[in-house]
């Protein structure tokens, strides 16, 4: 049975069943909602005066990408925002610039998380700290480093990560510089010898 809380009224398809208001198309027959009924004057007044987010975060609340959304408040004749009435500073998901708050910074993975107390002022936190703190269900000491045994940054799998103080740290990777110069010598040896 469907629960009539997640609906609102009149929001019925051909078919004779509820559309949901975040959706585009019914579930049972795939038929698509009219625009109009998706988007109103209402709805993106309410997002871009009210809450004041961008073009951009009300596409992406929407399912529409920020040309569409410019469209139809042009259409409906919802007036632009001047320089001085635009929100500065929206950070996370509000944010036009966010990219699903994974970023790769020298190599590493960084998530957005920014209740974490080891975050950075930005709110960004290294996602293998963020693993085997989950992994020990603790969270890390400053002092704590968390090495790669493989070596490759990005490959955050916990079998891949191993706690560590910045002395065995480097004793790690010395054993893997060195390991790595051994075996280019070896080869080296060996194409002369062939």
């Amino acid at each position: 049975m469907i629960k009539k809380h997640h609906y609102s009224k009149n929001k019925y398809c051909k078919c004779g069943k509820l559309i949901s208001d975040c959706a585009t198309r019914c579930k049972s027959c795939s038929h698509k909602k009219p625009r109009d009924e998706i988007i109103n004057k209402k709805l993106l007044n309410q997002l871009y005066w009210d809450k004041k987010y961008p073009l951009k975060t009300i596409g992406k609340i929407l399912n529409l990408n920020s040309t569409t959304v410019f469209y139809w408040m042009k259409k409906l004749g919802i007036p632009r925002r001047k320089g001085n009435q635009m929100q500065k500073g929206l950070f996370g998901e509000l944010s036009q610039a966010w990219k699903s708050g994974r970023l790769n910074k020298n190599g590493y993975i960084i998530v957005y998380r920014p209740n974490h107390p080891f975050a950075s002022k930005s709110g960004y936190i290294l996602e293998h700290r963020l693993v085997i703190e989950k992994h020990i269900k603790r969270y890390l000491t400053k002092k704590e480093i968390i090495h790669h045994i493989n070596g490759i940054r990005t490959d955050n799998r916990i079998k891949n990560l191993v706690i560590t103080n910045k002395n065995k740290h480097e004793k790690h990777t010395l054993i893997k510089i060195f390991q790595e110069r051994i075996k280019y010598l070896e080869l080296k040896i060996w194409k002369a010898n062939n």
